[in-house]
């Protein structure tokens, strides 16, 4: 056959298969929803890594998973529970999302086990993500929270501090990254095609990435930490006035933190706030400081806050991996100080 004739069948065939993409799109694809998630969506829904390790307090294999809806959760792709249902979030950066341990093994697992022994009617659900700051945690509301349909909680954990030592310029863990036109439609067409919906699940269905858990502590970081330790009182002494840097900080930090007391109230949701601590246990200044921030604010306003940064007497260089990361002891440790004070706070609630 002659390519002149070749050519328009050609084209006509493209032109069907093309316009049969668009409408199957259109009709089971996400576009016309109301409540589609945006570009800024990428990456923290729908994941699931699998992680090795071969190193003390860390299992063997860890699978992580950000569900259908984003959170750290145990459910699979095809789980498309019911929203209205969860009363309590926890929202925190990497320390409380935890991807290189077993979900049960995790901070809020280790919560959920303890709330479960004592035949607690709610779980908690696990919106933390790696890098988030107090920045990112208001845009969790116009970016995610508001485009689940029925999610209501009334309650919201939110495990902060670390992520707030240095103003961060926008990025993609707060959910404002600036992106290039031809990045911003990739990641539109992620979060909204039901043909990269559909490779995603065959793809990590049967084809799990798998990645090393990185390195741990060399052997003079180990030596670092047990001299530098902190106590509360001991920070309370040695950390007098902030710096003209640390104040610029300090002052973004409660500027958002006003930002987002006034998204809880009009969501009618009850703040909980957690203070944290490094590898020094309160030896890192910046952290210090934002510590005492939160705290004044939450006095302020009433807040429930939980201050496991005034609970730590001795050193804890065994309970962490990095400056800021803990092993799966120090995730029990820390499940620990906080729930002896949650549960108080929620028999009050429930």
């Amino acid at each position: 056959m002659e390519l002149k004739k070749i050519l328009p069948i050609l084209k006509i065939n493209f032109l069907v298969f093309l316009f049969s993409i668009i409408i199957i799109e259109l009709i089971f694809g996400y576009w016309l929803k109301e409540n589609h998630f945006s570009h800024h969506m990428r990456g923290k829904r729908l994941q699931k890594i699998e992680y090795n390790f071969d190193r003390e307090y860390f299992s063997k294999k860890t699978i992580f998973k950000r569900d259908y809806y984003g959170f750290r959760e145990d459910f699979e792709f095809n789980d498309l529970y019911d929203l209205s249902k969860i009363r309590i979030v926890f929202n925190g950066g990497s320390t409380g999302e935890e991807m290189f341990k077993p979900y049960e093994k995790t901070i809020v697992g280790n919560l959920n086990n303890f709330l479960k022994s004592e035949n607690f009617k709610n779980k908690i659900y696990n919106a933390s993500l790696a890098g988030k700051s107090s920045q990112g945690k208001i845009n969790d509301f116009s970016v995610w929270f508001n485009k689940l349909d029925n999610f209501n909680p009334e309650i919201m954990i939110f495990y902060i501090g670390i992520n707030d030592r240095k103003i961060p310029t926008k990025r993609f863990h707060d959910n404002n990254a600036q992106l290039n036109l031809q990045e911003k439609l990739i990641y539109l067409v992620s979060q909204n095609s039901i043909f990269w919906e559909k490779i995603k699940k065959i793809k990590d269905n049967y084809f799990t990435t798998k990645r090393d858990g990185y390195l741990l502590f060399d052997e003079e970081v180990s030596k670092k930490i047990q001299e530098g330790f902190l106590s509360y009182n001991q920070a309370k002494v040695k950390f007098d006035i902030p710096s003209f840097e640390e104040d610029i900080i300090l002052k973004n930090y409660e500027k958002n933190l006003n930002i987002l007391k006034k998204i809880l109230k009009e969501k009618k949701i009850k703040p909980i706030f957690i203070t944290q601590i490094n590898y020094e246990g309160n030896g890192d200044r910046k952290l210090y400081f934002l510590n005492k921030t939160l705290k004044e604010f939450c006095e302020k306003n009433s807040f429930y806050i939980i201050k496991i940064d005034e609970k730590i007497t001795e050193p804890i260089n065994h309970l962490f991996f990095d400056e800021v990361h803990v092993n799966e002891l120090g995730s029990l440790y820390i499940a620990k100080l906080i729930y002896s004070e949650l549960k108080v706070f929620l028999k009050e609630i429930y």
